[in-house]
């Protein structure tokens, strides 16, 4: 019985090494891409200024790609109630299933348009720093 114990330690300790080096690398490449993705946010905007400022709306590079001015149109909620019951009239209102889970957790019988499901997964606890 302790070679058994012994295997599924060293397989938890195998586990642990690998998720800890996997957040190092992880945190690594976060600060990395953030960095990055704070200078092209910079650069580009840098770059739709030039273009409107000399009246351009595109501009091709030395590989032959182009960079090309766009206008992406969204939409702002002005009022919440009347924009609920026009999403709900046109059937563009989806469900929260996050909210839901929270919602319906400690109930003992769910409405019947739902149902439970459970998903087997390893947590761990870290132990505590001394």
């Amino acid at each position: 019985m302790p070679s058994i114990i012994k295997r599924i330690t060293d397989t938890a300790e195998r586990l642990y090494e690998l998720r800890r080096s996997i957040t190092q690398k992880e945190e690594e490449s976060r600060r990395e891409l953030e960095a990055m993705k704070t200078e092209r946010d910079a650069v580009q905007a840098l770059l739709l200024a030039e273009l409107n400022k000399n009246g351009l709306s595109s501009i091709k590079v030395k590989s032959g790609d182009s960079f090309s001015k766009g206008v992406r149109k969204s939409i702002e909620i002005v009022f919440e109630p009347h924009a609920l019951r026009w999403a709900t009239q046109n059937k563009a209102v989806s469900i929260n299933k996050l909210l839901v889970a929270q919602l319906l957790k400690d109930k003992t019988e769910l409405p019947p348009c739902f149902k439970f499901i459970e998903t087997e997964f390893v947590a761990i606890r870290h132990a505590k720093s001394v």
